[in-house]
């Protein structure tokens, strides 16, 4: 049975960026009544592949600046949350470190910003975020805006996988009072040769209704949780349609699963990254199951 984050990671470059991250991570730490983790990499300066702790000592600082530096910044931020939370500052690789971390911490989350613009290092929008994706056994929640309030508008990308099964369950389970929507995009084999394809594609939408909704009929949603979800079955392309209703609706989180071949995944996070997430103004939460981590986007 999928339960709510007990353990959230929050990793944090420091960058104007994060600082929405872990607003968000405090907002989802008291809705969840869960612990918190705030970590921050110091980058391996030495080229060295090794991970070694850095304790909030005044000795073994091999990166004096900018570990007094994340030092301030994560106290003042903690300060001002009012929250009581474990900090770790670490040099290192910033993804493996962040994984090493949320295994020994047992964390069920993993929360991260994504930065646009090249403010201390531009790695939490390539490589880091590329390296968990590929190698995290933890749902991941990548911030992109403020934390204003507790997400209510949420949506689920979903097809007929077991990840996308899996998806739809934990935002279920994440969120259990909310409203929801499930947006499923249908595929018009042959609609070229139609003489009217609109009309083509309507005509396949029932069906294509019926079985979605025998498949979230077969999940392990209550009867209460599948009255809160609204469906929306689409023709189209799913990351044009998936932008289309973040815009018009203002859903505030997209949640989406993670399997090998032909997920949105491998859509949002391939060589496109940079263009597809600047145009999801919302949040992204990718929820993961570690059995399906068997090969790399």
């Amino acid at each position: 049975m999928i339960m709510p984050p007990r353990k959230i990671l929050i990793a944090t470059d420091l960058s104007p960026r994060c600082d929405r991250a872990f607003d968000r991570a405090v907002s989802l730490m008291k809705e969840f009544n869960s612990q918190l983790i705030v970590l921050h990499v110091v980058e391996s300066q030495d080229g060295i592949n090794s991970v070694r702790r850095i304790p909030f000592l005044p000795v073994h600082k091999p990166n004096n600046l900018l570990v007094d530096k994340a030092k301030r910044y994560l106290g003042k931020s903690i300060n001002k949350a009012d929250i009581n939370v474990l900090v770790i500052v670490e040099e290192g690789n910033p993804g493996e470190t962040i994984l090493r971390i949320a295994r020994e911490q047992n964390c069920d989350l993993i929360i991260t910003g994504v930065v646009r613009k090249r403010v201390f290092d531009n790695f939490m929008l390539g490589s880091t975020i590329r390296y968990l994706l590929n190698k995290s056994e933890k749902s991941l929640l990548i911030v992109n805006e403020l934390a204003g309030s507790s997400y209510e508008k949420i949506l689920v990308a979903s097809d007929y996988t077991e990840a996308s099964r899996h998806a739809v369950e934990t935002a279920a389970a994440f969120f259990p009072e909310r409203h929801m929507s499930v947006l499923h995009v249908y595929s018009a084999p042959a609609s070229y040769a139609a003489d009217n394809p609109e009309l083509f594609y309507e005509q396949l939408r029932p069906a294509a209704t019926k079985r979605f909704m025998n498949f979230l009929n077969a999940t392990d949603l209550t009867d209460q949780q599948l009255d809160r979800m609204r469906v929306i079955v689409e023709w189209g392309v799913l990351i044009k349609l998936l932008r289309d209703l973040v815009n018009l609706s203002g859903t505030e989180l997209v949640v989406a699963g993670s399997r090998n071949r032909g997920l949105l995944l491998n859509a949002l996070f391939s060589k496109h990254t940079k263009r597809i997430l600047t145009s999801l103004t919302c949040d992204i939460l990718i929820a993961r199951r570690p059995f399906l981590l068997n090969r790399q986007i």
